[in-house]
Order: structure tokens, then C-alpha cells, then sequence
């Protein structure tokens, strides 16, 4: 298995402003490619837990205590496996 290592800065899963953010969040944004771990999952009709569609191959996940609401904040100089080149912005 082979993995392109790049900077969130450059990624097309880095994205957004935190609307909770303050002064000393600045910077950080939200990484998408990391799941909140309770909405990937389902029951089969028998009660077996399972994969949705899609998640199985997931490499991160967010989790919180009461299944709420969770995600991974990063600044620009991090980085990791799940790294896809950002597209250019269109000029016009």
C-alpha cells in the first residue's frame, strides 16, 4: 500500500472556518476526510453492527462522549495519509 503524504494547507479536506472559533483558534479548520464515528455505522436486520457504505475503507474518525458532535481541527502544517491535492481556485 502506498499513501501521498502532503500539508492540510493543500488539501481539498481542509476546509471551513469553526463558527465556535475565537483569537486563540485561529487558523485551524476542519479536516473531512476525518468521520464522526457514530454516523458511519448501522444495524443489519438480525441487530449486527456494520460499516455504511463507504466508511469501511475510512482511515480516521472523530468519537465524543455523547455521540453528539465531533471533528478534527488542524492547522495549515499538519498533514497525513488521507492527503488530496487541493484544485485551484478558478480565476476570472
Amino acid at each position: 500500500m502506498s499513501a501521498t503524504f502532503g500539508l492540510c494547507r493543500d488539501c481539498a479536506h481542509w476546509r471551513g472556518e469553526d463558527r465556535y472559533a475565537s483569537t486563540l483558534w485561529d487558523g485551524l479548520k476542519q479536516c473531512y476526510a476525518a468521520l464522526e464515528l457514530w454516523e458511519q455505522k448501522e444495524y443489519t436486520d438480525e441487530g449486527e453492527e456494520r460499516w455504511k457504505e463507504g466508511a469501511e475503507n475510512a482511515k480516521a474518525f472523530v468519537q465524543d462522549g455523547s455521540d453528539y458532535h465531533a471533528k478534527l481541527l488542524t492547522r495549515a502544517d499538519f498533514g497525513c495519509v488521507q492527503f488530496e491535492q487541493r484544485k485551484p481556485e478558478p480565476t476570472t
